[in-house]
């Protein structure tokens, strides 16, 4: 029986189900029959009967012949199609797209449609649905895995730390009630012993036995030996002797002061309830040190499992309330850096001069002050002879306070006569960190294109992440260090000074590096001077009178502050190849005339005048005062730019070609 849109209905027995007419559906509705015979042969035995099984039956066939295939089977009527909905409806509509919640309408509707519009004997289902909505591929219908449905990827574990908990208990003496120190228990909260008991004796009522950390006096004349007793020898000290308590099973055993490492007294510090020994938990600061100095977390150095991480400075660099100290605490790490030296002042026009002054002074503040407002500096053992300058802050900040005026003159070169002496201000700065975005061109490589493009004028050093530069001030950048030099340009030697405490013992190399680059830039203006006067005497017809190179490299330290000077002394004579000026003098008596010849009083690590000869003074006085600690080193009649080429490159390691290759290397 064929259909009036021309597509062939075959006669379908009772109890059968209709075929679709789309071909791409054949297969999918042969599948969706079964299941609906099955259940209409359970649910209505009296309308639907099972269809025979045919093994070949071809949709196919019945969708393209035209002409019904078995005469025999008989059309569905409209009482058979309307069991079929109601019985089975959800499974009918199973190969519909999900549309939402839309499903009873369509259902209804479909089911109107087909008691109204299908004719008698002819299966054809209404068009509902146009091709964009059709399925195309699986008539089963799949759950949808929405990302909101799934479950979300599982995290990975950190690995959690319990945080310490810190527990302090004054500490007295058990017999006098003396206040000795503050203990500072650091540990878990669950591992955190209760309740914690303090036992500690004073050295007065319980006598300790400390050695002295002053040499003997037979060994303090050796140049080896130290004549001071620092925070580090008694730190020596305190370890060896508490592996002796250790070994000989103290019970009263000796405790410290983990700021000075001074003795405190001796006793125990108990936890729990069966009192154990927590002695070596506990972090103890005596009543002196916890009295002038707090610690700062952000400045580094110091932790572990019983001490705080930080460093101790004294309590008038913190603003108040804060635990943090006043001072700068940026990390310089492997930063981008540039080296100038300058002669003072003709190299500066009058703005520059005060921006640099204005900066040099910021630095010498707080370089001054973070390296002389610490419990090293302070608490310090001298011989008899000697005496500590720095008792407290008013000490400190009384020697940042009048050494810089000296500082000041050493710069604006005053007082000098230019024609004999010039003044060489080298300073060093560092650039700030540039943020990091998704394409960012390493600073280091541009450095090496910038000195492939102009080679005649190399800003390149032996260093990678420093080089030269002419600017007084690069733009983005913060000074970080400063050297000052005082060129005799006609006994030809170099006094240099470090403007800045200690700061040829830190071991930074850019410091290291600058000195060399100041006796470049000597042997520089020694050549350009000679030439000009070369010239002049060509066109006068005389004989040129040139200056000599530049022979002696010397410095000097006032002495004023013992640990400074006993540092300085150090360094530079095992390091640098320094000698005492008095031996020196055997070597090259020439010398004393460059001594002789220097301003009087201008130094900057002698802010007291010196005294003059005829002035009255006791002869005790003349004995105590502090002399200027004065030591020199031989630098040769051809030492020209190529000699200290290499000797950068021996102290550093690599020069020119090397740095060019490490830098082209990181891509």
């Amino acid at each position: 029986m064929t259909g009036s849109s021309g597509t062939a209905g075959a006669g379908i027995p009772s109890g059968t189900t209709y075929v679709l007419p789309q071909q791409h559906m054949a297969q999918q509705q042969q599948q969706q029959q079964q299941q609906q015979q099955q259940q209409q042969q359970q649910q209505q035995p009296q309308h639907v009967q099972p269809p025979p099984r045919e093994p070949t039956f071809n949709p196919t066939q019945q969708l393209y012949s035209g002409v019904a295939q078995n005469q025999s089977q008989h059309a569905v009527s409209p009482f058979d199609l309307d069991a079929m909905l109601q019985t089975d409806l959800t499974n009918f509509l199973s190969w519909l797209p999900d549309l939402g919640n839309n499903e009873g309408v369509q259902a209804d509707g479909l089911q109107n449609t087909s008691d109204s519009n299908i004719p008698p004997g002819t299966l054809q289902p209404p068009s509902i649905f146009d091709n964009s909505t059709a399925p195309q591929h699986s008539p089963t219908r799949r759950a949808s895995h929405s990302p909101s449905d799934s479950p979300p990827p599982a995290k990975r574990s950190k690995r959690t730390i319990e945080k310490k908990t810190v527990v302090e208990k004054p500490s007295a003496c058990i017999i006098c009630s003396k206040p000795l120190a503050r203990i500072m228990i650091r540990a878990p909260k669950s591992r955190l012993p209760d309740p914690i008991t303090v036992s500690l004796k004073c050295p007065q009522c319980a006598p300790v036995k400390q050695p002295s950390t002053l040499p003997d006096s037979n060994q303090a004349s050796s140049a080896t030996s130290s004549s001071i007793g620092t925070v580090e020898t008694r730190k020596r000290m305190r370890a060896s002797m508490e592996i002796d308590d250790e070994e000989a099973k103290v019970t009263e055993r000796r405790t410290w002061c983990d700021v000075c490492q001074r003795i405190v007294g001796s006793g125990q510090v108990w936890g729990g309830k069966d009192r154990e020994s927590i002695l070596h938990q506990a972090e103890i600061i005596c009543t002196g040190c916890d009295s002038k100095y707090q610690r700062c977390t952000d400045c580094g150095g110091g932790g572990g499992p019983r001490v705080g991480i930080g460093k101790w400075r004294m309590k008038q660099v913190f603003h108040p309330g804060r635990k943090t100290c006043s001072l700068s605490h940026t990390r310089l790490g492997d930063r981008t850096r540039e080296l100038g030296v300058h002669v003072t002042p003709t190299d500066f026009t009058p703005e520059q001069m005060k921006e640099v002054l204005s900066r040099c002074k910021t630095l010498w503040n707080e370089k001054t002050l973070s390296r002389l407002a610490i419990p090293e500096m302070l608490e310090i053992d001298l011989p008899a002879s000697l005496a500590n300058p720095l008792r407290d802050f008013a000490d400190v900040d009384d020697i940042v306070t009048r050494n810089w005026p000296s500082r000041e003159a050493m710069i604006r070169a005053d007082g000098v006569n230019p024609s004999r002496f010039k003044r060489l201000l080298s300073l060093i700065w560092a650039h700030s960190k540039p943020r990091r975005s998704v394409r960012t061109v390493d600073l280091e490589e541009e450095w090496s294109k910038q000195a492939d493009e102009n080679d005649e004028d190399d800003m390149s050093t032996v260093l990678a992440n420093v080089k030269r530069t002419n600017v007084v001030i690069p733009a983005g950048s913060e000074l970080i260090g400063m050297w000052g030099g005082e060129w005799d340009m006609q006994n030809g030697s170099l006094l240099i000074s470090t403007f800045i405490p200690f700061e040829g013992t830190d071991g930074e190399d850019s410091t290291a590096l600058s000195v060399g680059e100041m006796i470049t830039k000597v042997q520089g203006l020694q050549q350009e001077i000679n030439a000009e006067r070369i010239a002049q005497a060509k066109r006068n017809g005389t004989e040129p009178e040139l200056l000599p190179p530049c022979q002696h490299l010397w410095t000097v330290s006032g002495g004023y502050i013992p640990l400074v000077r006993e540092r300085f002394a150090d360094i530079l004579i095992r390091k640098r190849a320094f000698v005492h000026v008095e031996e020196y003098l055997t070597r090259h008596p020439e010398f004393i005339e460059c001594i002789n010849a220097r301003p009087v009083g201008l130094h900057p690590d002698i802010h007291r005048p010196v005294p003059h000869p005829g002035a009255s003074e006791s002869s005790a006085d003349d004995q105590s005062a502090p002399r200027p600690l004065i030591l020199v080193r031989w630098l040769g009649k051809d030492f020209d730019a190529e000699k200290i080429l290499e000797i950068k490159q021996m102290e550093f390691g690599g020069g020119k070609a090397k740095v060019k290759k490490r830098l082209r290397s990181k891509t």
